[in-house]
């Protein structure tokens, strides 16, 4: 008989000798399957297994379990089940919180999972990611088949958007202050949450969930991300003794230690950990769209027409998309890896998923010269001058390394944080807001409140130096006190080679 917390207690100490997240979920996750699967064959007696198919669901059937996670499981029964299946479901799940293990549990029909499917997002999503433990297999594979033939494929492009939707709406959630101090790592921006509407988007559009992402380095940054943020959790689990997913200031310190991270010149330990937390959540969450903009792209019906619009030779302007033929258009004039963005700005458009893998292509091969071409200098100065607002350009332009390519100083603050209730934003994104607010005063958003930083702002002769001051007036944070001299250091170098 398994006995659920003494092996708990072994896994975790496998995890403080140094186990990775991804071994602790996937151990924890097996044991607490052997655990269902004993209790399953002692109560339901023989004569009503064909009755019933026991599956994992949610978060357990993705094998994601850390310490104190939920089993979401689904008992899935034939329509009228037998007296002595419905007696037996009774014992076994009592058994299973007697046992000390945190269950979610339903007892459903075929139809039943189809008609709350339809209603119920989360238990739809649920349902995609099952796992098959014990009882009737082929019960189980008429799930599957039923949500398929039934939601899956006639509804496919709808279920996309509404994936895709409630992701925004997530993130706008979590886009508050509190969250960029304490962030949630299930639920927050490029936390595991965002990973899972991968694996959804890609089973729903592809039938699976093996991940087309656009080159090896994605799928690598997504499985680094993954584990790291596994390990987190399993941590802050360990530390909480409960089902806890807020990183609060309360434990950062601690996980900081635990993971081996040190003080560093002018940084803490647990700004580096922070900084490392960070940097896979921007990769994830730049990953997720990047993939959904390519698999709602291709959920596009092929007979729609949009006027197509030549920006430049080897660009478009298509269906509110930038398209580039191919990367030689970048490699000849270097200076275009800017522009498209800036026209993407100014036209209220986006680039496509072919455009931005192009970027990246392109970038990989320049970045060695990008910083002292005056052309590119220019486009950059161009691109800061444009009206409209250019965060999330600003953080396409850090995923593909074209931030650091034009200013290799920018790596010194790149998703550095401060670890105090006053800085909210890490040293790189506070800039880019730091720039967007400089522009809202030259528009005069804040007239009725600032009305002489209004005036000063409208009035400045040198608007391209206002914009350099305003992106780089906290460079000397990663290098050491005084900030703004060492800060001040690091411009003069940049300023010199953009002369």
């Amino acid at each position: 008989m398994i006995d659920l917390v003494k092996e708990r207690k072994e896994l975790i100490k496998k995890h403080l000798a140094g186990a990775s997240g991804r071994e602790i979920v996937y151990a924890y996750t097996q044991l607490v399957d052997k655990f269902i699967k004993e209790q399953g064959e002692g109560l339901i007696p023989p004569t009503a297994v064909d009755e019933v198919a026991i599956i994992a669901i949610g978060g357990y059937g993705r094998k994601e379990m850390s310490f104190y996670s939920d089993a979401d499981l689904l008992i899935l029964h034939v329509e009228n089940p037998s007296a002595i299946l419905k007696d037996a479901i009774v014992h076994f799940v009592q058994s299973l919180w007697d046992s000390k293990l945190k269950l979610d549990h339903s007892f459903r029909t075929i139809e039943e999972c189809l008609q709350i499917a339809k209603k119920d997002f989360f238990a739809f999503m649920a349902m995609l990611t099952p796992r098959f433990l014990g009882g009737n297999r082929a019960l189980f594979e008429q799930l599957i088949q039923t949500l398929n033939k039934y939601l899956i494929i006639p509804h496919r492009r709808e279920i996309l958007k509404n994936i895709w939707e409630r992701r925004e709406k997530r993130h706008q959630h979590y886009n508050r202050h509190t969250y960029f101090l304490e962030p949630h790592i299930k639920e927050g921006r490029g936390g595991l949450r965002d990973i899972h509407t991968l694996r959804w988007g890609a089973i729903v559009a592809f039938g699976h969930e093996e991940l087309p992402v656009p080159s090896f380095k994605e799928k690598k940054s997504l499985e680094i991300a993954l584990d790291f943020l596994w390990r987190v959790r399993n941590h802050l689990h360990y530390l909480s003794k409960r089902e806890n997913d807020e990183l609060s200031f309360v434990y950062q310190e601690e996980i900081a230690h635990f993971l081996g991270f040190k003080d560093s010149a002018g940084i803490k330990a647990v700004e580096n950990f922070m900084r490392a937390f960070f940097t896979h959540t921007f990769k994830v969450e730049y990953i997720t769209r990047l993939f959904f903009n390519y698999i709602l792209e291709e959920q596009k019906s092929s007979s729609s027409f949009y006027p197509r619009k030549e920006l430049a030779p080897g660009i478009d302007l298509y269906d509110n998309q930038i398209r580039v033929n191919n990367k030689e258009v970048f490699l000849k004039q270097p200076a275009l890896l800017i522009k498209v963005y800036t026209w993407a700005a100014s036209l209220g458009a986006n680039l496509s998923f072919t455009t931005q893998c192009l970027v990246c292509e392109a970038v990989e091969e320049l970045k060695k010269h990008l910083s002292e071409n005056i052309e590119v200098r220019d486009a950059f100065l161009e691109f800061l001058n444009t009206p409209r607002n250019l965060l999330s350009f600003f953080e396409d332009m850090t995923y593909q390394g074209l931030l650091c390519a034009i200013i290799p100083e920018w790596h010194n603050i790149l998703h550095l944080p401060q670890h105090n209730v006053y800085h909210i934003y890490t040293v790189d994104f506070h800039a880019f807001h730091t720039v967007e607010e400089i522009k809202r005063l030259r528009r005069g958003e804040y007239r009725d409140k600032y009305p002489i930083f209004t005036k000063v702002a409208q009035t400045c002769d040198d608007w391209d130096t206002l914009l350099l001051a305003a992106l780089f007036h906290d460079f000397g944070k990663a290098i050491g006190r005084p900030h703004a001299e060492t800060g001040a250091n690091e411009t003069e170098k940049i300023l010199k080679r953009w002369r």
